[in-house]
């Protein structure tokens, strides 16, 4: 999930965010493999990185996610809006308010899932060394399972509207994620 945009646990946001979880849990059940391992949120999770709005995003988790299930969060631009002045502000709202670590590598299952926070507006810079060596122990340690990163801004030109609003760092990104036929 991606842009949440959540300020109380009674908005339409948050509303769509329940909604969310309940519609996956529903739709597992009707599968063979009955449970969801994990939800990934990439950014966006608050519309100003106020706490309250952390508080109110991890209420709607906490009240419709399952024991079993992980929730792996990643920043977006929004956290940082609540004092775009002070990029420093936004860092230390989301680590916390939410998660102390920005970045993250967690195995599930066998398989890695490798999500990057972004500094302020579309800026990977600070995190990119930290990237590529997570995608390289990724590699090495299960080299033909599929990895999965994730941030919030697309890499340049490939989506819709990626063409506009994009990563700062898309043809660095490019580059390192092609290294990786997984």
């Amino acid at each position: 999930t991606s842009d949440n945009h959540i300020s109380t646990v009674n908005d339409l946001s948050a509303q769509r965010l329940a909604k969310l979880f309940k519609s996956a849990y529903a739709y597992a059940e009707g599968q063979d493999y009955k449970t969801v391992d994990a939800f990934v949120a990439v950014g966006d999770l608050t519309n100003y990185g106020q706490a309250y709005e952390y508080q109110a995003w991890k209420k709607i988790v906490d009240d419709n996610v399952k024991d079993e299930t992980q929730v792996i969060t990643v920043m977006g631009n929004h956290e940082y809006y609540g004092n775009l002045n002070d990029l420093e502000w936004g860092v230390k709202g989301y680590t916390a308010n939410l998660d102390p670590e920005l970045n993250k590598h967690v195995e599930i299952k066998g398989y890695h899932f490798i999500g990057v926070s972004t500094y302020g507006e579309g800026d990977y810079s600070e995190d990119l060394e930290w990237l590529e060596n997570a995608l390289a122990e990724a590699a090495q340690a299960d080299g033909d399972k599929p990895i999965i990163p994730f941030q919030h801004h697309h890499i340049k030109d490939t989506v819709y509207v990626s063409s506009e609003w994009h990563a700062v760092q898309s043809a660095q990104l490019n580059s390192l994620y092609a290294k990786y036929s997984q």
